[in-house]
């Protein structure tokens, strides 16, 4: 079995959509059950994708910053398939509560991610109680999306460990130690260990504006923006969003736009980010492709289990009620391959911080069919 076609039915066997039919009910040849092994044909057409994610505060990402310091370090891996129209319907419709979403372009995955958090002196060899507790996060989770006409939903759900148990310890010490410059970091009053259950929802929404054959600049909007692409102009699109996140880690939510321009613009619903997902419902580019951003938005935040420590440790930090999002980066396109850079600058997280964050983002997006 080719990588492609193992990976399209991991994510179909883990979300349940690929299992053996009733007789009475046979599946499409799209998606059956071969001898208790699930096959899934992915069309050529809507292709599953590979995404990679790399964060850091460190100069490679954050350009004239380049110290650890509270978010330090984020890796991410996702892999999707977009399942046969009979799997959605069968398996998928009751996620559309209100009858919103005719027959849209749909997308299930998985995803693991690793990230770690720091106190702004790492070589203090003692407890800061004042400052962003150490801690490490590890999850891995479930996602589906669907798009149809100018709108997007993605929901997600993780479970993890938070705390010692994982790893951000030994992945930062490891790095440190592999450039004798850098300082090595304590870690002196890690957060507890604590279970992760965490659920994510966000809908965006698109206004596109494109030039037309006499260089008129056109609104592109309902199923036209579902339809295969035929021009090459530039185009300008606003992509408002709002989403909310409830766990054990987070709960807040989310809101924000974001606006690009592309020659032409890429197939999706806004650009990626480790804190976020990819598009998985995007047609892969056939051709090169560049795009430019920028996004702005906020996070209302009750709950920060990284700045409050978990259930088995005392108090740390309150939160700020309120964190500001500023976004800028870029992305190219070319044959099935993206390659993206951003950065991405947050506002006080919590009361009594000096100053705001600043990360840079590596992204790399795999059309895994092509």
């Amino acid at each position: 079995m080719s990588f492609t076609r193992f990976v399209s039915s991991a994510c179909l066997c883990l979300s349940g959509l690929a299992v053996a039919q009733p007789a009475d009910d046979p599946a499409p040849a799209s998606l059956q059950a071969h001898g208790g092994v699930c096959e899934v044909q992915v069309d050529s057409t809507r292709p599953g994708l590979l995404s990679l994610y790399w964060e850091n505060d460190g100069p490679l990402h954050a350009i004239a910053f380049g110290d650890d310091r509270h978010y330090t370090n984020g890796v991410s891996i996702e892999a999707s398939v977009l399942p046969s129209r009979y799997a959605y319907e069968r398996w998928l419709r009751w996620l559309d509560v209100f009858g919103e979403f005719g027959e849209p372009r749909s997308a299930v995955g998985v995803m693991a991610r690793h990230t770690f958090y720091t106190p702004e002196d790492i070589d203090v060899p003692v407890n800061q109680p004042d400052d962003w507790p150490y801690s490490g996060l590890a999850t891995a989770g479930l996602f589906v999306q669907r798009r149809e006409g100018a709108m997007f939903d993605h929901v997600q759900f993780d479970v993890g460990v938070m705390g010692q148990d994982a790893g951000g310890q030994p992945v930062q010490e490891w790095v440190h130690a592999a450039f004798p410059r850098q300082v090595n970091p304590s870690w002196a009053g890690q957060v507890a260990n604590q279970l992760v259950l965490q659920g994510h929802y966000q809908r965006r929404w698109k206004l596109k504006w494109q030039r037309d054959a006499e260089g008129d600049l056109a609104r592109i909007s309902g199923g036209e923006l579902d339809a295969e692409p035929v021009s090459r102009t530039p185009g300008i699109e606003v992509i408002p969003y709002a989403g909310v996140r409830a766990g054990t880690v987070h709960v807040d939510g989310s809101f924000g736009a974001i606006v690009r321009y592309g020659w032409p613009l890429p197939d999706d619903f806004g650009p990626s980010r480790l804190y976020e997902f990819t598009d998985h419902t995007q047609r892969a580019a056939t051709e090169f492709g560049f795009s430019i951003f920028a996004r702005a938005g906020a996070r209302a935040v009750m709950h920060n289990a990284l700045l409050r420590g978990s259930v088995f440790d005392s108090p740390r930090l309150d939160e700020q009620v309120l964190v500001g999002e500023f976004h800028l980066g870029m992305q190219f396109q070319w044959e099935g391959f993206e390659l993206g850079y951003s950065q991405t600058l947050v506002t006080n997280e919590f009361e009594g911080q000096n100053s705001g964050n600043r990360t840079g983002t590596w992204t790399f997006i795999f059309n895994l069919a092509h």
